[in-house]
């Protein structure tokens, strides 16, 4: 799949202007169940125990006029995932990441938050730590799977995946989940060559894709207008910065992308053929280089 299919729409995304805060709360569902559970017979606080706050993730203000409107697939194709899982799972790293391309949205932010530091009521939707770190860290073990199969890493891949007479599975800290087996997904195991670890590694990744993009309807299909053919056409479309994030993904495994570290942050940014002579992941850091490299009175 082509890249310039983003061409024929745009996918925009609200960043707040200010900023994001990290907020102590519960879910409005969690506060209303025990808002008359009250240990002391104040229905405000004190609560008795049944529901744990926790940090949400709000930003400091979304008026019209604290807004900024980004494109994150025209503006950063082939590399919003790698961004996204590169991430430390980290109240710092997580909110340095929303600052700059927005809140997750979707099935991520339905939720409305109540924050317990607060008067106890609705302060609109928020964004749990743990489903941000759930998502960086799948996102992260996917793009891993991803790399070291098209490297063909098979001394990497033979710590993750394990082989046995019947099954294949992936190695987790707590035991085996099998990828494939004689009675598990017959039809992929009978397809792979015993003792392989390319393909099942590939396996995991579309599940992992699969899981958290189409499973939970992050993107699907909208008729849009095609400037240049003058008529309808059907493209997939994401629903949220989640579904555009994991929609950039499975573009770049669809096209067999190919990434290069930026030469001043290391950030990966795809390679196309027209900019196999680039180094550096964005103007800014390009700009940036050569700066540092004047002030030391170094040539750039």
């Amino acid at each position: 799949m082509d890249y310039d299919l983003f061409d024929l729409y745009e996918f925009v995304w609200p960043v707040a202007r200010g900023g994001h805060k990290w907020i102590t709360g519960v879910t409005l569902f969690e506060d209303m169940r025990h808002s008359g559970d009250a240990t002391n017979g104040d229905k405000g606080e004190n609560r008795a125990t049944g529901w744990l706050p926790r940090p949400f993730l709000m930003p400091i203000t979304m008026n019209d006029e604290e807004v900024r409107a980004t494109y994150p697939l025209r503006e950063l194709k082939g590399r919003l995932h790698r961004e996204f899982a590169r991430t430390p799972p980290t109240l710092e790293g997580i909110k340095k990441f929303a600052d700059e391309f927005g809140l997750l949205g979707g099935d991520i932010g339905e939720t409305p938050v109540v924050d317990v530091g607060g008067p106890h009521s609705p302060i609109g939707p928020g964004e749990g730590f743990s489903d941000w770190a759930v998502e960086i860290s799948r996102m992260a073990e996917a793009v891993e799977f991803w790399d070291l199969a098209r490297k063909n890493d098979t001394k990497r891949l033979s710590d993750l995946i394990h082989w046995r007479e019947d099954s294949v599975a992936l190695k987790l800290a707590i035991g085996y989940r099998p990828i494939a087996a004689s009675n598990f997904r017959t039809d992929l195991f009978e397809q792979v060559q015993p003792g392989d670890l390319v393909e099942p590694a590939m396996f995991v990744v579309q599940e992992i894709v699969n899981d958290h993009l189409s499973n939970k309807a992050r993107a699907g299909p909208r008729l849009l207008w095609d400037v240049k053919q003058r008529t309808l056409s059907q493209r997939v479309t994401p629903r949220a910065l989640i579904g555009a994030i994991w929609l950039d993904f499975l573009l770049a495994i669809d096209g067999n992308t190919d990434y290069r570290p930026c030469l001043r942050c290391d950030a990966p940014f795809p390679v196309t053929p027209k900019g196999q002579r680039r180094k550096f992941c964005s103007d800014r850091c390009r700009v940036a280089h050569h700066r540092k490299k004047r002030n030391q009175g170094g040539s750039p």
